[in-house]
């Protein structure tokens, strides 16, 4: 089998309501679907999903990878993953999000070579799944209400997007659960937000709430400040941006630095990165996340079947369907009831794209 042509469509992402972050409100962002097709007639889908804070990319950044990247792997085997990684990091370095939506369309030809779901040709069997929610900083009583919808929909898990006033942080950790019940796992996600002592005086306030994990309170370099941190709480603590690739993942898990990993596919370079940072977690007896940026049902297909395949990852957040409006010209794949995930029995991703 060879590849014979790449194609990519730009999708605009529209949320049904702005998400406010560290970062600043987003209201839309433009995602990449990419198509490989081969000379056997199978094609696999894949995303890249660039976000310039985290992945440093753009979309007219990836465009031009992808198109860079056609010119190099014309000709080769889909099947052999490990050499296209190989050739893509030769083309260039880091780009992680173009060669994320590379990876997952060879994983979906892949898969579907084999007959069966990708999950299956990862390993893993067709198992629940439970992806969070995620809440947008506001005022305390909008998260409140916001929380309290994403109850009635069926979430029994939640995270709080933090940030920007530590003060308000913990007011609205607090709130939250005497407003809501002890029985809602409630995450947070500082997004760098924080300096080192905000991060113990926060950690250590909101533990009396019960909070599951705290996430990047620091910024994505501070390493050591994590590991201090980190031994000055008892909630678990989160890589997120400080996470890329297997190498920072070896720098974290040497650093004693983490409780958990936040593997994301658009920053992992795809499933095969992806596979590479759980496998060193799980050796090193860390646990390990799967979530998301902005992306449509294919990335979050994928990032589905990776979760179902791999019994170290013990987290879920992949909630970006529930934020945006529907993609036109995409069906199938993963189906939510509540933060509960179940995908198709189809092969490969389990998804029809038309283009």
């Amino acid at each position: 089998m060879k590849i014979t042509r790449i194609k990519t469509e730009v999708t605009q992402l529209v949320l049904k309501k702005p998400l406010v972050v560290t970062f600043g409100s987003i209201e839309a962002m433009e995602t990449i679907i990419v198509k490989i097709e081969t000379d056997e007639g199978l094609c696999g889908y894949g995303e890249a999903s660039p976000f310039g804070p985290v992945t440093g990319e753009t979309k007219e950044s990836v465009l031009s990878n992808i198109r860079d990247f056609e010119k190099v792997l014309i000709g080769e085997n889909p099947l052999e993953i490990e050499r296209i990684h190989r050739k893509m990091n030769g083309c260039i370095a880091f780009n992680p999000s173009a060669k994320a939506g590379i990876d997952i369309a060879l994983y979906d030809i892949y898969s579907k070579s084999l007959n069966v779901p990708l999950y299956i040709a990862l390993g893993g069997k067709n198992q629940e799944v439970e992806s969070d929610k995620t809440i947008s900083i506001g005022t305390i009583e909008n998260m409140i209400e916001d929380v309290q919808l994403a109850m009635k929909a069926g979430f029994t898990k939640v995270k709080l997007k933090a940030g920007i006033d530590v003060f308000h942080d913990v007011k609205a950790m607090k709130a939250i659960r005497e407003s809501c019940g002890d029985e809602l796992t409630i995450r947070m996600d500082a997004n760098q937000g924080w300096n080192f002592a905000q991060a113990i005086w926060a950690i250590n306030e909101m533990e009396k709430y019960r909070l599951d994990a705290l996430e990047q309170p620091v910024a994505y370099w501070d390493v050591d400040g994590l590991r201090k941190i980190r031994n000055k709480v008892n909630v678990p603590l989160m890589a997120d941006e400080s996470l890329h690739d297997e190498k920072d993942a070896m720098k974290l898990l040497k650093s004693d630095a983490v409780d958990v990993l936040n593997i994301k596919l658009m920053k992992s370079k795809g499933i095969h990165g992806a596979m590479k940072i759980n496998h060193l977690a799980e050796s090193s007896g860390v646990e390990c996340m799967i979530g998301c940026m902005l992306e449509s049902p294919v990335a979050i297909s994928a990032g589905v079947h990776f979760a179902m395949a791999n019994k170290n990852v013990t987290r879920v957040d992949l909630d970006s369907l529930f934020a945006i409006k529907k993609c036109p010209g995409i069906e199938g794949g993963v189906e939510f009831k509540g933060g509960r995930a179940s995908l198709p029995d189809k092969v490969g991703l389990g998804l029809d794209v038309g283009f």
